[in-house]
């Protein structure tokens, strides 16, 4: 098993950590921004449009954006929507 398989907690040196293996281990939580667009069923334009006016919860790592599986779910339930 190489490092990149490995759970954080498994690495030798958490401080060594890749961006890459970091958002491997949250992945099934976190979505990237064509994910996103899949799992809410919009087009691209749409979900930037949202971002820029804070309407859907977003997470910034560094300068990547990511959602959150979880508050998305949440977001849809309070606009009495479904994914």
């Amino acid at each position: 098993m190489n490092d990149s398989n490995k759970p954080l907690s498994m690495c030798a040196n958490p401080k060594q950590l890749t961006s890459n293996q970091i958002y491997e281990s949250l992945s099934p939580e976190l979505l990237t921004p064509e994910q996103a667009c899949e799992f809410l069923n919009l087009k691209r334009s749409m979900l930037r449009s949202l971002i820029f006016k804070r309407a859907i919860p977003v997470v910034r790592i560094g300068r990547c954006l990511r959602f959150s599986k979880s508050e998305l779910i949440i977001w849809l339930k309070e606009k009495g929507l479904t994914a």
